[in-house]
């Protein structure tokens, strides 16, 4: 009779063993009934003072300019925004040299703006922010009817010298003017 007891209590045992198991397998097929957020999404916000352009970075620049030396968030935003310049004008068709220049003045003006934002810092800003400019109106103006990315003679024009000597131009160019490309004179 003894054996009889503990028959039962292990099969008693195993079938609780099994039911749990299988409980444990409905809640992982299912879940918890919550709706889980993917890690991606979480990872991807986009802020609202991203530019989505040259054009865009010039203008936000130049509003947060306005306001940054009495707004700390503005100076905040303007370091955000210079940040992003670079990898910006990365996915243009831009020259490295002309890259070059602008990661380079982007990468002295974040310092700038958090350390002392001063008059000088402001007119940097300015200066900046019209390089910008004049870099998206340079770069749809060198882009020849028909053009497309597997263009490779295009692509070896913006590796170019008159590319760069362009766009530094453009920076001292008023915005008022039309710019005119260095490679056929159009504007």
């Amino acid at each position: 009779m003894n054996a009889a007891k503990k028959t039962m209590g292990t099969s008693h045992h195993a079938t609780d063993s099994i039911w749990l198991c299988i409980v444990i397998l409905l809640l992982i097929l299912v879940g918890c009934g919550e709706e889980q957020q993917s890690l991606h999404e979480l990872d991807h916000i986009v802020p609202p003072h991203w530019p989505s352009s040259l054009q865009h970075a010039s203008e936000l620049i130049e509003a947060r300019t306005q306001v940054a030396e009495q707004d700390a968030a503005a100076r905040k935003e303007l370091v955000d925004i210079l940040s992003w310049v670079p990898e910006i004008a990365a996915d243009t068709e831009l020259g490295e040299q002309a890259w070059l220049s602008i990661f380079e003045r982007c990468e002295r003006l974040k310092g700038d703006v958090l350390e002392s934002y001063s008059e000088t810092v402001q007119v940097e800003m300015s200066e900046l922010a019209k390089l910008l400019e004049s870099t998206h109106r340079t770069l749809a103006n060198l882009r020849p009817p028909g053009w497309s990315v597997a263009d490779d003679d295009f692509d070896d024009a913006l590796d170019s010298d008159v590319v760069a000597e362009a766009v530094d131009e453009g920076a001292s160019q008023s915005l008022d003017e039309p710019a005119t490309s260095e490679v056929d004179g159009t504007p």
